[in-house]
């Protein structure tokens, strides 16, 4: 893989974190186009996923009781891959996924088609068919109905999910561009908040969530934590305190690496409790 495909999948992960659609309650057009998708298709299953860096999420979906699984066993993570539809006519004849657990075991796919689902440019995930047994020959008007309600799905999603993060998109271009990452944390409600980029940075899932302050502790090297605990201590007493410290972090990747720290205080929402606010920057 070059640098320039990295690069594109690092964009494409880090807009699809940016889009409000993963972990959130499923909504009724996507459910519908799924539910069409598997009438026209006489198929048992069919989903739409979104695929993130780790992960392919199902946010959309019928004869499924699964809501994700591991991008590494993902079929539609192939059909990303591709311009048109990705087509696996019996996954037990196919090298790529003859052992993949998903054929293996439960559901035990035979038969598998994907037509990418592109927005502003990414292919964010699928609509996608699955059925148990294999199907040699597949009809061009099914092909063309799965590439027709991807597109419909595509348009549906930039329409009333993209607007929502634009400014968030904008602002991981930034941060990208910057190499930092920003972080909130409401000292009243306990409500913590990273970028995309800081997930990135961190090599950390953001289906997982944040780190706890205790967790950020024990990543942090022995010999840096009560540096860690100074700058923590004296940011959060009092709002307008700012404060930077460089720390040495584990990453899961390469071990530790120096990251720069970088905070302010400020009133909450409630005034009772305070707004924490900074960057990671890796130095």
């Amino acid at each position: 893989m070059d640098e320039t495909t990295v690069n594109d999948d690092r964009e494409r992960d880090e807009f699809v974190d940016a889009l409000d659609l993963i972990g959130k309650p499923t909504d009724p057009v996507l459910q519908r186009l799924t539910e069409v998708a598997s009438q026209l298709w006489q198929a048992p299953t069919a989903l739409v996923s979104v695929v993130n860096v780790s992960h392919q999420h199902f946010t959309a979906k019928v004869g499924m009781e699964a809501d994700c699984t591991d991008r590494e066993h993902a079929f539609c993570a192939h059909a990303i891959r591709q311009d048109d539809i990705f087509l696996i006519k019996d996954a037990t004849q196919d090298p790529r996924f003859a052992n993949n657990p998903l054929v293996t075991g439960a559901p035990g796919i035979r038969f598998y088609a994907g037509a990418p689902i592109r927005v502003r440019g990414y292919k964010i995930g699928t609509l996608c068919i699955i059925d148990t047994t294999p199907r040699p020959q597949v009809e061009p008007h099914l092909i063309q109905s799965l590439i027709g309600l991807a597109s419909v799905a595509a348009a549906h999603i930039t329409t009333y999910f993209v607007p929502r993060q634009s400014q968030q998109h904008r602002l991981d271009t930034v941060e990208r561009m910057m190499n930092v990452g920003s972080w909130s944390f409401d000292t009243l409600s306990g409500e913590s908040s990273w970028s995309s980029r800081l997930f990135a940075l961190m090599e950390r899932d953001p289906a997982a969530g944040p780190l706890t302050r205790a967790e950020l502790i024990m990543a942090v090297h022995p010999e840096d934590r009560g540096l860690l605990l100074d700058h923590l201590n004296r940011y959060s007493q009092t709002a307008g305190t700012g404060s930077s410290v460089t720390l040495r972090v584990t990453l899961p990747s390469v071990g530790y690496q120096r990251f720069e720290l970088i905070a302010q205080s400020s009133v909450g929402a409630n005034p009772a409790g305070l707004l924490l606010e900074g960057l990671f920057r890796r130095v």
